[in-house]
């Protein structure tokens, strides 16, 4: 499975036990993830759940599980309140939901095996 942050992409790399295969990549939602005109990027466009699906010249076909998270409505600040005088300063911390901070990373190494 592949986690993809709206506006992130990957290129998987497609594998066969028979040959080194031309084949295309298509999407289930193209709300959630397109592919990019090379035809082998995946592309995360919105929030939710697709299916990559990558066939090969003779129709053989081979999927995977994308995920792309809901962005959220807000992000909060630590602390909350505070009360500073002329010249005070203060440290804010961000506080992002889970799903946002997992964002940061991508996973470089996604294969797709038929």
């Amino acid at each position: 499975s592949l986690y993809l942050c709206v506006g992130q992409q990957n290129t998987p790399t497609v594998k066969t036990d028979t040959c080194d295969c031309s084949f295309s990549l298509s999407s289930s939602d193209p709300n959630v993830a397109t592919i990019a005109a090379d035809g082998r990027t995946i592309v995360a466009c919105g929030g939710g759940s697709a299916t990559i699906t990558a066939t090969t010249y003779n129709g053989k076909k081979a999927t995977l599980a994308l995920t792309v998270p809901y962005l959220p409505d807000s992000i909060a600040l630590e602390p909350a309140a505070i009360t500073l005088g002329r010249g005070d300063s203060i440290a804010l911390k961000a506080v992002m939901p889970q799903v946002l901070a997992a964002c940061k990373r991508v996973e470089d190494d996604c294969e797709i095996f038929f």
